[in-house]
């Protein structure tokens, strides 16, 4: 079994949004199939303003936390020591959000590179801003992906044309170039990096779900919504309340939403014999099971396929979701597993025909089934990594310039 790295340059984990399950994904696979995952935190600053952190995964045993300028305060949970985090403790106060874009400083890089050259793994997986580390973990010989994810933080509103371009530095390119493989979870910037550099290292590396028996008949008319309380997400929902919701009432009295996870606490006072503000669900594939219709009525966030979406898929549930719940590089991807409206009346009626019309919702819950095969299988949606993993040398085989030559070829094959 491999033992593999992760280097993030902000503590993800600790706010758990959408980057955070996108990599715990990852980190969970890989500890499910035997490896180990040692993830590098180098930098407790951006961001936060609590130098309490709590580091929230579930990637199992063979997983730990290491992270710079801090101390071990109990089962995941760390003290940081950053005497810049400290000052902006007692600046900010308490709950405050502080700025996470300062430039990476290369103390950061010295770290790493010191951590990993002492204790070199068989692979190491960049987070995103760490994809500037390639170079220097490449020339000790360590196979790289450099996970990129998203070219760039641009935020996409619902019914605003999306006229951004992602404009990447020189020496971001450069990196992704370099690396063994570079690592994108949208289709969109994919194509993007193709183009602009040529280069034949890039992959998909989406989302993944272990294989789950398929659902039973759902026999009340249950509409779910799951999601962390996230702006994003606190605004979303309020969109489908506040315009969708009641169409869908009107055409289906019997109707019920139920909203699951801590963004229920952000629309408690909405809560009704119809609107069921559940909070957080231990064991959400009860939630799954017993819903008729998936919302992801989104409104605002980046390109590319939301948690929602693939989530709801692997459990054969049928989504509705707006155009940002799709890739913008391949919006038909899903079939009719998911249907997409941006308007509010166009988005209560595909929610009431998922309600009311048993052949049309039988019809697209078989579609679920091969829409999770093809994008969220933990095969699909990580092949690119297997192979990698696949082509790693075997211990004490690796020489400096294998980090970079042997794995190229895989992650072209990866891509087919």
């Amino acid at each position: 079994m491999a033992r593999v790295a992760f280097v993030e340059t902000y503590p993800y984990a600790a706010a758990w949004g959408g980057d955070a399950v996108y990599l715990d994904r990852i980190r969970g696979f890989l500890t499910a199939r035997g490896h180990s995952v040692d993830s590098y935190v180098t930098d407790v600053t951006r961001g936060r303003s609590n130098p309490f952190i709590r580091l929230r995964g579930q990637a199992g045993p063979n997983h730990r936390w290491i992270v710079r300028n801090s101390i071990v305060r109990g089962d995941q949970r760390f003290l940081a020591l950053e005497p810049r985090l400290l000052r902006k403790a007692v600046k900010l106060g308490p709950g405050s959000s502080a700025d996470r874009k300062h430039a990476v400083h290369k103390d950061e890089a010295r770290w790493v590179i010191a951590r990993l050259s002492a204790n070199p793994p068989d692979l190491v997986i960049l987070a995103f801003d760490a994809c500037q580390f390639t170079a220097p973990l490449l020339a000790l010989g360590i196979p790289v992906i450099a996970l990129k994810g998203f070219f760039s933080d641009r935020r996409i509103r619902l019914g605003a044309p999306d006229t951004s371009q992602p404009s990447p530095d020189k020496s971001l390119l450069d990196d992704l170039r370099q690396a063994s493989c570079a690592g994108f979870n949208n289709v969109q910037d994919l194509r993007y990096y193709e183009q602009m550099t040529g280069a034949r290292n890039g992959a998909l590396i989406g989302m993944g779900f272990p294989s789950r028996p398929r659902a039973p008949a759902r026999s009340e008319p249950v509409v779910l919504f799951v999601g962390a309380r996230t702006k994003p997400n606190i605004e979303s929902l309020r969109w489908f309340l506040d315009h969708a919701w009641p169409a869908v009432r009107l055409a289906a009295p019997e109707a019920r939403l139920r909203i699951v996870g801590t963004v229920a606490g952000a629309v408690a006072e909405m809560a009704s014999e119809h609107v069921e503000t559940v909070g957080f669900a231990e064991d959400l594939e009860t939630e799954y099971r017993g819903a008729r219709a998936v919302i992801a009525p989104l409104t605002v966030g980046s390109s590319g396929v939301k948690t929602k979406v693939a989530e709801a898929l692997s459990f054969g549930c049928p989504v509705v979701t707006t155009s940002l719940g799709v890739d913008p590089g391949d919006p038909m991807q899903f079939g009719e597993a998911v249907e997409v409206a941006d308007e509010p009346a166009a988005y209560a009626a595909a929610v009431v025909r998922l309600l009311t019309d048993d052949a049309l919702r039988t019809r697209r819950e078989e579609q679920t089934l091969i829409a999770f095969r093809q994008h969220f299988s933990e095969e699909a949606a990580y092949a690119a990594l297997i192979a990698l993993l696949g082509s790693i040398p075997p211990a004490g085989h690796r020489t400096r310039s294998s980090g970079r030559t042997r794995m190229k070829t895989s992650a072209a094959v990866a891509r087919g």
